[in-house]
């Protein structure tokens, strides 16, 4: 069968080669990612990743500009354009709000649900008790590190400073009274004016252990935390009795760290206004808490005794006791005011409880503004004018508890 010729098209082809389809305008363009963000928000749900939620914000992104591209593309007489525009508008908020809901509402509808359930408030609550102990544990372990750091290392510092300054004064001393040249003994004179507390009195230096130490009038914590002291109700070193002298074993320079190492036999050295001294080891000795015998003056052999807290786990004092070689020079005026308890090696200074709870609740009180300034406002301010404060109220708090650590250890 015989079919005719084919007769030929006379429109457009649109599958021509060449031939593009007819670009939509904006408010269809719009509509398509209006449509697809509508699909996205009705197919996330509670519960949904992270990642789904920024990308269908990133669809919210574009069909907000497409909005406002068909907006402004929509002729000034075109009602009609300006009504599909609103309807886009009022679809667009409605998906809008859906959204927010599904990304701020889960949270609350979980702990809605979690409250509703019976004993779960109080589950809540201890949840949150404990996580502020926890907190409250961690910026106490920290702040007693910094205070084991301050004791070891920035008291160590501050003593060698003020060691260094004493020596300095004690030299000038020296010098001015004259007291000392080559002599072994200086000459039996009497030196009335007692020195007040604080003030340096004598060089202290044990040749095995390397001690160099300027000795200072007293033995109370704060006396103690410059230098080796001298205990006052004792005579000065080189003049007859039993001269004590204390010092720390762990902090503040820890100068009689190395005293447990000194063997009968050994020389220890003291030099005053009134000469050097030569003293021998006798002996070694730890005394229970309490115990008197290494301050008692009812001796008539001329005695050095060096005073410190016990080793580790013995608990009470210990001490080195040598003897003076050859006469000791005249008896000086003793001091006889009244002893502090701080002043017999063991105790505390009972005067630096108030100084540290007060400034405990200020370093307290600085922490907790200083946690809500940094969710405030920026970091680097925040570190700015917290720091210093912190510092400032760190030291001074440490440097009252300190005062509550035995004068010796």
């Amino acid at each position: 069968m015989k079919t005719g010729p084919t007769p030929p098209v006379t429109g457009p082809n649109p599958t021509r080669a060449g031939q593009r389809p007819a670009p939509a305008s904006p408010a269809d363009e719009a509509a398509r990612v209006l449509g697809e963000l509508e699909a996205r928000v009705a197919s996330l749900a509670l519960d949904a990743a992270d990642a789904d939620r920024a990308q269908t914000m990133v669809v919210a992104g574009r069909a907000s500009a497409l909005l406002g591209v068909a907006d402004t593309a929509v002729a000034d007489g075109d009602s009609a354009g300006r009504r599909r525009i609103a309807e886009l508008r009022g679809r667009y908020d409605a998906a809008l709000l859906r959204l927010g809901g599904l990304a701020v509402a889960p949270s609350r509808r979980r702990q809605g649900i979690v409250g509703s359930l019976p004993g779960s408030g109080e589950a809540l609550g201890l949840r949150q008790i404990g996580r502020a102990v926890t907190t409250a544990l961690m910026v106490t372990g920290l702040l007693l590190l910094c205070f084991a750091a301050y004791s070891l290392a920035f008291a160590h510092v501050t003593y060698e400073r003020q060691q260094r300054a004493m020596l300095a004064e004690l030299s000038a001393d020296f010098r001015e009274s004259a007291a000392v040249a080559a002599a072994a003994v200086a000459g039996d004179r009497d030196l009335a004016a007692t020195p007040g507390r604080g003030e340096p009195v004598a060089l202290l230096e044990i040749p095995k252990t390397g001690v160099r130490e300027v000795v200072v009038q007293a033995t109370g914590t704060r006396e103690l935390r410059t230098a080796v002291g001298h205990y006052r109700p004792s005579p000065m070193p080189g003049q007859a009795g039993n001269a004590v002298l204390a010092g720390h074993r762990n902090l503040y320079g820890r100068p009689f760290a190395r005293l447990g190492s000194l063997r009968p036999g050994d020389t220890v050295l003291v030099t005053t206004q009134e000469g050097r001294f030569t003293y021998t080891v006798e002996f070694a000795q730890t005394a229970p808490t309490g115990a008197q015998d290494f301050l008692s003056q009812g001796t008539f052999v001329n005695r050095l005794t060096l005073l410190t807290t016990a080793p580790r786990g013995k608990g009470g004092r210990f001490a080195v006791v040598s003897r003076l070689k050859g006469g000791p020079a005249a008896l000086r005026i003793k001091d006889s005011t009244g002893i502090k308890t701080d002043e017999l090696g063991l105790a505390r200074d009972s005067s630096g409880w108030w100084p540290s709870l007060g400034w405990g609740v200020l370093m307290l009180g600085a922490l907790v503004v200083t946690a809500i300034l940094y969710r405030s406002w920026r970091r680097p301010s925040t570190y700015l004018l917290t720091m210093p404060v912190l510092l400032a109220l760190a030291l001074l708090w440490f440097e009252s508890l300190a005062r509550l650590i035995p004068s010796t250890f």
